[in-house]
């Protein structure tokens, strides 16, 4: 049984609405995917609860996709937010994991494939048919294939069309003399993926940002980013106007942003910094950072590099932070009171509110999207 904490109760008439899904369970065979309505505080199962992963809402709010178990492997399971009309995938790998959706919700990426050689595979909601992108195994493809692939794909981003030639802008405003080793169809606008890949051998591997397309994938030109090098990065995000990523680049884990402006470490600390979430404005950037002991929860402004303490203190850990629509909260989870618990932080005065009280971990919450 999951216990909840009476928003009405905590906030009186500024309790927040809407809903978040969640998991519940301390170990990880035994999570299970919840929706849970935060005008009323009411919790429903929605997912099968066998491993489940960290739920995405679609776009439009109406699914909840998760990888979860399935026979021996892992499939990508979808759920209504009410549990109903479940269904899994009919993926051909035995494991499958980071499901993202489409910015127009009838395609889902995610990575197939167990171990480090991750294939990264879009799979088409209408036709129910998969697709692997940016390798040159893809049979769909064409004479234009680009052989330069990495050794495998990891936490898919998807980037809309229009952004796609944003991007390349930017990074030849940064370095005019780049040759993008990357195809596009011109006649037909179609988005592309954000990727981690991994570049090297055993023993030797390291990782590098990739721009990847049906037909082909091309690492962000080593001219553009902070420094030259084989750095490793990771954890990368779509901004309005750019990217964020980690990098160990300067010696330990700090979040750089390439923008039309350039390449540049936002976060600065000589304690790690990781895990960056763009504000949906695309000015601000939540993150963690060991910068006070404990794992804690901050903020900087990309313009200004302003770094704000959001929720940190020397007794608890405070991570996975996910902005509210209007900028003024982040919901995230912190085990101040013993175990991982949901919270929701205002900005404005640093007020914390305690979403679940149960004696399982709560983890991986996300916002549903408002309806279009």
């Amino acid at each position: 049984m999951v216990f909840v904490l009476s928003l009405s109760l905590a906030l009186g008439a500024s309790a927040p609405e809407g809903h978040i899904a969640y998991l519940v369970g301390t170990e990880p065979e035994d999570r299970r995917v919840y929706v849970m309505d935060l005008a009323t505080g009411e919790t429903e199962a929605v997912g099968p609860g066998k491993h489940d992963g960290a739920p995405v809402w679609s776009h439009d709010g109406a699914w909840v996709a998760f990888e979860s178990q399935f026979d021996e492997g892992m499939g990508i399971a979808l759920v209504r937010p009410d549990g109903g009309d479940s269904r899994y995938l009919e993926t051909k790998a035995l494991w499958n994991k980071d499901p993202v959706w489409s910015f127009d919700d009838r395609r889902i990426a995610y990575t197939a494939g167990d171990g480090l050689k991750q294939k990264l595979v879009v799979y088409n909601l209408e036709s129910g048919k998969e697709t692997v992108w940016g390798s040159t195994e893809d049979p769909g493809g064409s004479d234009e294939i680009l052989a330069s692939r990495p050794a495998g794909f990891f936490r898919p981003r998807w980037v809309p069309a229009e952004a796609i030639q944003l991007l390349l802008d930017s990074m030849k405003s940064l370095d005019d003399q780049i040759e993008f080793n990357i195809v596009l169809d011109e006649e037909e606008s179609e988005d592309g993926i954000l990727a981690i890949g991994l570049d090297g051998a055993p023993g030797k591997y390291t990782t590098n940002i990739y721009l990847v397309t049906p037909r082909g994938s091309m690492p962000i030109p080593e001219s553009i980013m902070p420094s030259r090098g084989a750095y490793a990065e990771w954890a990368v995000e779509l901004g309005r106007d750019g990217i964020a990523f980690v990098s160990n680049d300067g010696g330990d884990f700090e979040i750089f942003v390439i923008n039309p402006r350039g390449a540049y470490d936002v976060s600065n600390h000589r304690a790690m910094d990781t895990n960056p979430v763009w504000s949906y404005n695309g000015q601000w950037i939540a993150f963690e950072s060991l910068r006070d002991g404990p794992v804690g929860l901050y903020r900087v402004h990309q313009d200004t590099v302003r770094v704000f303490k959001v929720a940190a203190d020397s007794r608890s850990d405070n991570w996975w932070p996910r902005w509210s629509r209007d900028g003024k909260q982040l919901l995230h989870l912190s085990n101040r009171n013993g175990n991982a618990d949901i919270f929701i932080t205002s900005l404005r005065g640093g007020k914390a509110i305690q979403l679940t009280d149960s004696p399982e971990d709560e983890l991986a919450p996300a916002w549903r999207p408002l309806p279009r």
